[in-house]
């Protein structure tokens, strides 16, 4: 779920939101009705980090390991 909050109400709300954000809520913060900036938990540890979270989103081309022509004379 995602809250907007106007800028002069956070000072009323900061820890509410701070709690809020903690628990996994995201909070937009807005200035005259548009967005400014964002207020997501910090979240890091092992929980966060899954084998094969990664998978299909990097490439490594067949012929990666092979020679690259023309780098002797950077050698």
């Amino acid at each position: 779920m995602i809250r907007t909050i106007e800028i002069p109400q956070i000072q009323v709300e900061w820890m509410k939101l701070l709690e809020a954000a903690s628990h996994g809520e995201e909070i937009v913060i807005t200035r005259d009705a548009q967005p400014v900036a964002r207020l997501v938990g910090a979240t890091i540890g092992e929980d966060d980090l899954r084998y094969g979270s990664a998978k299909g989103l990097v490439t490594i081309h067949p012929n990666f390991d092979e020679p690259i022509e023309g780098i002797e004379e950077y050698q």
